[in-house]
């Protein structure tokens, strides 16, 4: 039987760009491990090889493997470098009905037509974003979190996920480039920005992954294509709040991600918790004013003309900062009317507290407001879409309680808001409570309606 410095060979169960995995066992203790051995051409780059060794290192002095692999050893045999971890059979791959290795010449994960009970997959991300709050505390990116990289223990008669296989990780901060990158990273499970440089990545970029596995797991397949399903409409098991759970998961951007795994891990809690509300309206902390007072003189006058601005002024024209967040922040006084409105007296507008309940394209984020006017929402007709100047007005200038840059007194599932100005033909403005900027987006993109109202304004 092959031998590895103290370690028997029993077989090979996977190998990757960094090297090859073996089950193999300790005689003198009788323990069966999983052993990566570090390739040849990997050792011979000094940068991997400092990674390598990190990761090994790091991973051995984690303060809880509860939800991740334990690694044991790190030693060095015939000029290379091997390490040693728990040895776990069974992966979330193998529940998928993924074959162990799934990759094509183009290098698109296939993904089988077979998914998970809700309730399941909902533990599994669970369990993986208890993983993550632990490495990530420790300055580590995983950057390859993909089914086979997640393994299943026997846990009391359920089970147990653990993250396993760090072989792209790396320190946070450090500067990493692609290298060794090819034949690792699935692409359809990577961050936008870590396949523009591994250096690119930080935790948000895990939590990308984990959205993108979330959708396989309840969806039975992955989101490519041309027209991408939510994964709602592919299983009607998922509900709204795990479908935009996905969603804010996988932004494009990573501040309009959740901030970190536990901001992320809290979130999914909620799923599907029992919430209660009172009747009648109910008196906030912080900006809200008490119930029923008499409108005051407004402090701010907020353009309400619709403009179309170009990228190259929108930052002078809607006042904004080098990072697009605004120079001046209005300070509210808000009153919960109790009725689906809220008003800010020191703008005398009168917005929806909640607002649409589903993304909208622009043409039926248009459509929204009309139905709202049709129905007389609250009371009244001349609801529109808010200008930059008056969506902006809303945002705080530091997160407030649920993670959003806006007042708890408004319903948190509006993160990203149309306005009213556009920028040309097909983009119009919007205002992102997820990371407290002014951004554009094309008109075919779907994002939420918080309508408005001059208070003072007439049917």
């Amino acid at each position: 039987m092959r031998k590895i410095g103290r370690y028997e060979i029993v077989e090979k169960i996977g190998e990757g760009g960094m090297g090859t995995v073996y089950k193999a066992v300790l005689p003198t203790l009788n323990r069966t491990v999983a052993l990566k051995v570090l390739s040849d051409a990997c050792a011979k780059d000094e940068e991997i090889l400092q990674r390598f060794l990190r990761e090994a290192r790091v991973m051995a002095g984690l303060s809880d493997y509860t939800h991740v692999v334990q690694v044991f050893d790190l030693d060095e045999y015939q000029g290379g470098y091997f390490y040693t971890m728990e040895f776990i059979p069974n992966s979330l791959a193998h529940q998928l009905g993924e074959a162990p290795h799934v990759e094509d010449k183009t290098r698109r994960v296939k993904a089988p037509k077979k998914r998970l009970a809700v309730p399941t997959a909902v533990k599994i991300a669970e369990h993986l974003l208890k993983g993550l709050k632990v490495i990530h505390g420790a300055g580590i990116v995983h950057r390859d979190i993909s089914p086979h990289n997640v393994m299943l223990v026997k846990d009391d008669g359920g089970f147990r996920a653990k993250l396993a296989d760090f072989g792209i990780a790396g320190t946070s901060g450090s500067h990493l480039t692609q290298t060794g990158m090819s034949g690792i990273g699935k692409q359809v499970y990577c961050a936008p920005e870590q396949w523009e440089g591994l250096a690119n990545a930080d935790p948000r970029s895990d939590l990308y992954s984990l959205g993108i596995l979330m959708y396989r797991m309840v969806a039975g397949k992955l989101p490519m294509g041309l027209r991408i399903k939510q994964a709602s409409e592919i299983n009607p098991e998922v509900g709204d709040d795990l479908n935009e759970w996905i969603l804010v998961a996988t932004e494009q951007e990573p501040d309009d991600r959740f901030a970190d795994a536990g901001a992320m891990l809290a979130e999914l809690m909620k799923i599907g918790a029992e919430k209660t509300v009172p009747s009648g309206a109910k008196a906030l902390p912080g900006k809200i004013a008490s119930a029923g007072r008499a409108p005051k003189q407004t402090k701010y006058s907020l353009r309400s003309e619709t403009k179309d601005v170009s990228n190259s002024e929108f930052r002078t024209v809607f006042n904004l900062d080098e990072d697009r967040k605004p120079k001046r922040y209005v300070e509210n006084e808000y009153e919960d009317l109790g009725n689906g409105v809220v008003v800010d007296h020191a703008t005398g507008l009168m917005w929806e507290k909640s607002g649409s309940p589903d993304r909208k394209t622009y043409e039926q984020a248009e459509a929204y407001i009309r139905d709202l006017n049709r129905k007389k929402f609250a009371g009244f007709a001349d609801w529109r879409l808010p200008t930059v100047d008056e969506l902006a007005s809303l945002l705080e200038p530091e997160k407030r309680s649920g993670g959003l840059f806006i007042d708890p007194v408004f319903d948190a599932k509006q993160r990203w808001c149309w306005t009213s100005d556009k920028r040309g033909s097909g983009s119009a403005r919007g205002v992102s409570f997820n990371s407290g900027h002014v951004y554009w987006y094309d008109v075919g993109n779907r994002y939420y309606v918080r309508a408005v109202r001059a208070r003072q304004s007439k049917i």
